[in-house]
């Protein structure tokens, strides 16, 4: 029995110490961000001892919720957004670190025919060739729905667009999947983590935009340190292949 207790005395002292400082980040991050993370936060949360609550939605949204006062430890937000938070005193204006960007892509249902978008004419063709084209709505803090709705603005085809455009509250991907949409616009990433869709191919190169991941700390952060250091290990080399290999260019 003695030697029972001093074993259970000592694996008790050695979870303590492995556990002292261990923190729960409160995370919102982007749905383009979210492949690479169900991959990189796992490996942080082993190497460090720290739990992160990822909570997944888009830019807009996440940037809505830090203004209102959310309570969080980090969000990733679009660079206009993150100049609008420090402005009003929401984030750390000592912390400004792109973990990378994604360019815009078309898909098709898994098997349909692919378009052509490789150029802007063929582009412009095939949106007036589509029956349905969905998109996920501006009002839902989509940055690719509100890049989608100016840029056929921009290149004179939102009357002809207006009567066949489906506005969707979620990501397109069940309209197209389903064939209510012939043809969705997201971002690459979102588009290559999801296996019922086909990549129809980015938008060209004139009329390419690039979705920016700037990070936010909100003021009153309650984790900054383990933060910070969830922070360096997104930094590193093998956090930067992953997010490559998820599409994401942290370059």
């Amino acid at each position: 029995m003695a030697v029972f207790r001093v074993a259970l005395a000592l694996f008790l002292l050695a979870h303590t110490t492995s556990t002292v400082g261990a923190a729960e980040i409160s995370f919102l991050c982007t749905d383009a961000l979210a492949p690479s993370m169900r991959e990189l936060v796992p490996e942080f949360e082993k190497a460090s001892g720290h739990h992160v609550k990822a909570t997944v939605a888009n830019a807009g949204t996440i940037a809505a919720h830090l203004q209102s006062g959310q309570l969080a430890d980090l969000g990733i937000v679009l660079p206009p957004a993150w100049d609008r938070l420090r402005q009003d005193g929401r984030i750390d204006p000592a912390v400004r670190i792109v973990l990378g960007k994604v360019g815009l892509g078309a898909f098709v249902r898994r098997g349909a025919d692919t378009p052509d978008i490789d150029t802007v004419d063929a582009f412009k063709r095939t949106i007036l060739n589509a029956k349905t084209i969905a998109l996920r709505d501006p009002a839902q803090g989509s940055p690719v729905g509100t890049y989608m709705l100016a840029l056929f603005d921009r290149l004179m085809l939102s009357e002809e667009i207006k009567p066949k455009l489906m506005l969707t509250t979620h990501p397109p991907y069940e309209e197209v999947i389903r064939g209510e949409a012939d043809l969705g616009f997201s971002t690459l990433t979102e588009i290559a983590a999801e296996p019922r869709a086909e990549v129809v191919g980015p938008l060209p190169r004139e009329i390419q935009t690039y979705i920016v991941f700037t990070v936010a700390i909100p003021i009153g952060s309650g984790q900054r340190a383990a933060t910070d250091e969830f922070l360096r290990f997104l930094a590193s080399e093998s956090s930067k292949a992953t997010l490559r290999s998820n599409g994401i260019d942290p370059d």
